[in-house]
């Protein structure tokens, strides 16, 4: 560090030439509290003063239109090793990512006087996040505690009490339909113990995946101070499996297809192995849909298949495509394709494809990996309703072209 805080003029400018390199910026940023070389104000996440257990010596000064930072980032009063730190030119999608040196520190010098997102983060502890703009001929001290969270903690077994590593465990958000939150998940060691750090003030559920086992969901808990911890021990249930392969018309195997199975409660995905085998297990005992894909070729849906029982047998058929025009006085800004068929299995009329279509070049859409049928071309677009209603026939392996869709104004 000794070595940064006394770096040449001619090295700092350097630096700031190679600050900025391109990349797209992530995350939401909050108020940063900077600190001159003559005054000191803190920065945290939380409203609590940081401290550190020796004073710095002073910033070094900088000359020109430019100004620097010096990151002190601490945690409990101690300093932070190897905390990520991200600095982005505000309006723009420059940003550089830099980690604290043994002492909590880093500096970063020659940067524009202009306003700066800055982000901090390690893993074992909550980010904090800001704004703060450069001050040219300074050197500002930026002071950042950062916060431990609350955590979750515990083991998964099965019935006879033999950890299931491998178990990937997420916290939930507190909602009617809950949604996994993101950064959360982590997978069970060998011994079957699991960890979720950095929980901020909040109210989170808790799910359990496997591979083979059924899922696991545990009710809401809240979360209000940094020193919450919850331990959840769970024990897991041998769930169901659907097992098979997929094949092209030919019997030869598709690997890499992939493969999906639902049974509403659960649902497990999977990509088909060399010789086409796939297994789908962790599912609740019941009849469950189950469908395979693969680029190229048409999807195929199988319905109700029974728990645990012979494996099937996918066969895909080669795919086709459709291409055609949208028929309209103005060039339109986006518009959606929808693909519609009648379903003999569910007796109804079902989509089965989609998709959006953004400033295309003469309203012309084009459609790929269609499965083999008959199919009503719907589209959605604002402002327009469509003539008619087209039906098209699609055959495997070819392009079905020449299809028009004539709008007019809706009134």
């Amino acid at each position: 560090m000794k070595r940064a805080l006394i770096v040449l003029p001619l090295l700092a400018l350097l630096l700031g030439l190679l600050l900025f390199i391109l990349h797209r910026s992530q995350g939401g940023a909050g108020p940063l509290s900077p600190t001159s070389a003559n005054g000191e104000t803190t920065t945290h996440s939380h409203d609590h003063a940081s401290e550190t257990k020796e004073p710095l010596p002073p910033a070094p000064a900088v000359e020109g239109g430019t100004g620097g930072f010096r990151f002190i980032v601490t945690s409990d009063g101690r300093p932070v090793k190897d905390a990520k730190i991200t600095v982005q030119k505000q309006g723009t999608p420059d940003l550089m990512t830099f980690m604290t040196e043994a002492d909590g520190t880093r500096l970063l010098l020659a940067l524009p006087a202009v306003s700066f997102s800055i982000y901090v983060d390690h893993p074992d502890l909550l980010q904090s996040s800001g704004e703060v703009k450069v001050i040219a001929g300074e050197t500002q001290d930026l002071k950042i505690e950062l916060y431990r969270g609350a955590r979750i903690y515990g083991t998964v077994t099965d019935r006879a009490g033999k950890p299931i590593p491998d178990t990937r465990v997420f916290c939930l958000s507190a909602e009617e339909r809950p949604r996994p939150m993101p950064g959360t998940a982590v997978n069970t060691d060998q011994k079957g113990y699991y960890e979720i750090k950095r929980i901020p003030p909040t109210t989170v559920g808790l799910r359990f995946r496997h591979k083979k086992y059924q899922p696991l969901d545990r009710p809401p808990m809240t979360f209000s101070r940094p020193s919450d911890e919850y331990k959840i021990d769970v024990v897991l249930e041998l769930g169901a499996a659907i097992t098979g392969r997929v094949v092209d018309e030919q019997g030869r195997p598709i690997e890499g297809a992939h493969v999906m199975a639902s049974n509403i409660e659960s649902a497990m995905t999977e990509r088909t192995a060399q010789d086409g085998s796939f297994s789908l297990g962790g599912l609740f005992h019941k009849p469950a849909n189950c469908q395979a894909s693969m680029k190229g070729y048409g999807t195929v849906v199988m319905r109700n298949l029974p728990p645990d029982g012979p494996p099937v047998e996918f066969r895909l058929p080669k795919a086709g495509s459709l291409l055609g025009k949208v028929v309209v006085d103005e060039a339109l800004p986006e518009f959606q394709i929808v693909l519609s068929r009648y379903d003999e299995g569910l007796k109804q009329v079902i989509q089965t494809d989609s998709r959006q279509f953004q400033k295309s070049p003469g309203n012309i859409f084009n459609l790929e990996n269609i499965s083999p049928g008959s199919y009503w071309v719907d589209i959605q677009v604002e402002g327009y309703e469509a003539v008619d209603r087209p039906q098209v026939t699609i055959t495997g392996g070819q392009i079905t072209e020449g299809v028009v869709i004539t709008l007019r104004k809706k009134t």
